[in-house]
Protein backbone atom coordinates (compact mmCIF):
# COMPACT_ATOMS: atom_id res chain seq x y z
CA UNK A 1 0.00 0.00 0.00
CA UNK A 2 2.97 2.33 0.49
CA UNK A 3 3.74 2.28 -3.26
CA UNK A 4 0.07 3.05 -3.91
CA UNK A 5 0.20 6.00 -1.47
CA UNK A 6 3.37 7.37 -3.12
CA UNK A 7 1.82 7.00 -6.58
CA UNK A 8 -1.36 8.72 -5.36
CA UNK A 9 0.65 11.62 -3.94
CA UNK A 10 2.54 11.91 -7.22
CA UNK A 11 -0.69 11.99 -9.22
CA UNK A 12 -2.11 14.67 -6.92
CA UNK A 13 1.06 16.77 -7.21
CA UNK A 14 1.05 16.58 -11.02
CA UNK A 15 -2.69 17.37 -11.08
CA UNK A 16 -2.17 20.41 -8.85
CA UNK A 17 0.61 21.68 -11.12
CA UNK A 18 -1.58 21.25 -14.18
CA UNK A 19 -4.53 22.92 -12.47
CA UNK A 20 -2.30 25.85 -11.45
CA UNK A 21 -1.17 26.26 -15.06
CA UNK A 22 -4.76 26.11 -16.36
CA UNK A 23 -5.80 28.74 -13.81
CA UNK A 24 -2.94 31.03 -14.89
CA UNK A 25 -3.84 30.59 -18.57
CA UNK A 26 -7.51 31.32 -17.80
CA UNK A 27 -6.55 34.49 -15.91
CA UNK A 28 -4.44 35.60 -18.88
CA UNK A 29 -7.31 34.89 -21.26
CA UNK A 30 -9.82 36.85 -19.16
CA UNK A 31 -7.28 39.66 -18.73
CA UNK A 32 -6.99 39.87 -22.51
CA UNK A 33 -10.76 40.24 -22.79
CA UNK A 34 -10.89 42.97 -20.16
CA UNK A 35 -7.77 44.98 -20.96
CA UNK A 36 -8.48 46.33 -24.43
CA UNK A 37 -5.99 49.18 -23.93
CA UNK A 38 -3.09 46.74 -24.41
CA UNK A 39 -4.53 45.70 -27.78
CA UNK A 40 -4.96 49.25 -29.01
CA UNK A 41 -2.06 51.44 -29.96
CA UNK A 42 1.39 50.32 -30.91
CA UNK A 43 3.87 47.63 -29.96
CA UNK A 44 5.86 49.97 -27.71
CA UNK A 45 2.78 50.73 -25.61
CA UNK A 46 1.90 47.03 -25.32
CA UNK A 47 5.42 46.01 -24.25
CA UNK A 48 5.82 48.92 -21.83
CA UNK A 49 2.57 47.79 -20.17
CA UNK A 50 4.14 44.37 -19.52
CA UNK A 51 7.22 45.97 -17.97
CA UNK A 52 5.08 48.27 -15.82
CA UNK A 53 2.91 45.36 -14.63
CA UNK A 54 5.97 43.69 -13.06
CA UNK A 55 7.75 46.77 -11.71
CA UNK A 56 8.20 46.42 -7.99
CA UNK A 57 8.66 42.63 -8.17
CA UNK A 58 11.92 42.71 -10.11
CA UNK A 59 13.54 44.97 -12.70
CA UNK A 60 11.61 44.56 -15.96
CA UNK A 61 12.16 47.18 -18.64
CA UNK A 62 11.33 47.67 -22.29
CA UNK A 63 13.89 49.29 -24.57
CA UNK A 64 13.61 50.29 -28.20
CA UNK A 65 16.49 50.95 -30.61
CA UNK A 66 14.01 53.18 -32.48
CA UNK A 67 10.22 53.56 -32.41
CA UNK A 68 8.79 50.22 -33.62
CA UNK A 69 6.97 50.29 -36.97
CA UNK A 70 3.20 50.20 -37.13
CA UNK A 71 1.97 46.62 -37.14
CA UNK A 72 -1.42 44.96 -37.56
CA UNK A 73 -3.35 44.50 -34.31
CA UNK A 74 -3.04 40.71 -34.53
CA UNK A 75 0.74 40.91 -34.76
CA UNK A 76 0.91 43.26 -31.78
CA UNK A 77 -1.33 40.91 -29.80
CA UNK A 78 0.78 37.82 -30.48
CA UNK A 79 4.11 39.60 -29.88
CA UNK A 80 2.74 40.96 -26.60
CA UNK A 81 1.57 37.51 -25.51
CA UNK A 82 4.96 35.97 -26.37
CA UNK A 83 6.72 38.70 -24.38
CA UNK A 84 4.33 38.30 -21.45
CA UNK A 85 4.80 34.51 -21.36
CA UNK A 86 8.58 34.97 -21.56
CA UNK A 87 8.59 37.43 -18.66
CA UNK A 88 6.30 35.16 -16.63
CA UNK A 89 8.59 32.18 -17.26
CA UNK A 90 11.68 34.21 -16.31
CA UNK A 91 10.12 35.23 -13.00
CA UNK A 92 8.32 32.00 -12.14
CA UNK A 93 10.73 29.30 -13.33
CA UNK A 94 14.13 30.98 -13.70
CA UNK A 95 14.12 33.18 -10.57
CA UNK A 96 15.34 36.11 -12.69
CA UNK A 97 15.95 39.45 -11.00
CA UNK A 98 16.22 41.40 -14.27
CA UNK A 99 14.35 41.10 -17.57
CA UNK A 100 14.88 43.32 -20.61
CA UNK A 101 12.38 43.43 -23.48
CA UNK A 102 14.38 44.74 -26.44
CA UNK A 103 13.01 45.74 -29.87
CA UNK A 104 14.87 46.79 -32.98
CA UNK A 105 14.46 46.67 -36.74
CA UNK A 106 17.26 45.32 -38.91
CA UNK A 107 17.34 44.26 -42.56
CA UNK A 108 13.55 44.49 -42.99
CA UNK A 109 12.84 42.40 -39.89
CA UNK A 110 11.55 43.25 -36.44
CA UNK A 111 13.66 41.66 -33.73
CA UNK A 112 12.03 41.17 -30.32
CA UNK A 113 14.26 39.80 -27.58
CA UNK A 114 13.29 39.02 -24.01
CA UNK A 115 16.52 38.59 -22.03
CA UNK A 116 16.70 37.48 -18.40
CA UNK A 117 19.44 36.82 -15.88
CA UNK A 118 17.74 33.73 -14.45
CA UNK A 119 19.02 30.21 -13.97
CA UNK A 120 18.65 29.22 -17.63
CA UNK A 121 17.68 25.78 -18.90
CA UNK A 122 18.37 23.07 -21.45
CA UNK A 123 16.62 24.43 -24.55
CA UNK A 124 16.53 21.11 -26.40
CA UNK A 125 14.82 19.29 -23.55
CA UNK A 126 12.44 21.99 -22.36
CA UNK A 127 10.88 23.81 -25.33
CA UNK A 128 9.17 20.94 -27.13
CA UNK A 129 6.10 20.59 -24.92
CA UNK A 130 6.60 18.34 -21.93
CA UNK A 131 3.40 17.12 -20.32
CA UNK A 132 1.78 20.04 -18.50
CA UNK A 133 4.16 22.64 -19.99
CA UNK A 134 2.48 24.58 -22.77
CA UNK A 135 4.26 27.95 -22.68
CA UNK A 136 6.95 27.36 -25.30
CA UNK A 137 4.58 25.44 -27.56
CA UNK A 138 2.11 28.34 -27.33
CA UNK A 139 4.82 30.89 -28.14
CA UNK A 140 5.91 28.83 -31.14
CA UNK A 141 2.30 28.67 -32.37
CA UNK A 142 1.76 32.42 -31.87
CA UNK A 143 4.92 33.18 -33.84
CA UNK A 144 3.81 30.85 -36.64
CA UNK A 145 0.43 32.64 -36.87
CA UNK A 146 2.11 35.96 -37.68
CA UNK A 147 4.85 34.53 -39.93
CA UNK A 148 7.61 34.96 -37.35
CA UNK A 149 10.26 32.63 -35.98
CA UNK A 150 10.93 32.13 -32.26
CA UNK A 151 14.08 30.69 -30.73
CA UNK A 152 15.40 30.20 -27.22
CA UNK A 153 19.05 30.80 -26.35
CA UNK A 154 19.95 29.51 -22.92
CA UNK A 155 22.08 27.18 -20.88
CA UNK A 156 21.80 26.15 -17.23
CA UNK A 157 23.12 28.96 -15.03
CA UNK A 158 23.42 31.47 -17.90
CA UNK A 159 20.04 33.19 -18.27
CA UNK A 160 17.75 32.99 -21.27
CA UNK A 161 17.03 35.05 -24.36
CA UNK A 162 13.79 34.45 -26.23
CA UNK A 163 14.19 35.82 -29.74
CA UNK A 164 11.34 36.52 -32.15
CA UNK A 165 12.09 37.55 -35.74
CA UNK A 166 9.17 38.99 -37.70
CA UNK A 167 9.70 39.80 -41.40
CA UNK A 168 8.24 43.23 -42.18
CA UNK A 169 6.25 44.02 -45.29
CA UNK A 170 8.16 46.31 -47.67
CA UNK A 171 7.05 49.92 -47.31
Amino acid sequence: TRAFDDKGRQIIAVSRGLLSRIQAETKNFVSDLRDATELDGDLATALEAIATRHSGEVEVRAEFAAPPPLLPGGSIHHLRMIARESVTNALKHAAATQVVIHVEVQSGRLLLQIKDNGRGFDVGAETLGKSGHFGCVGMRERARKIGAQVAWHSAPGRGTTVEVILPLAPE
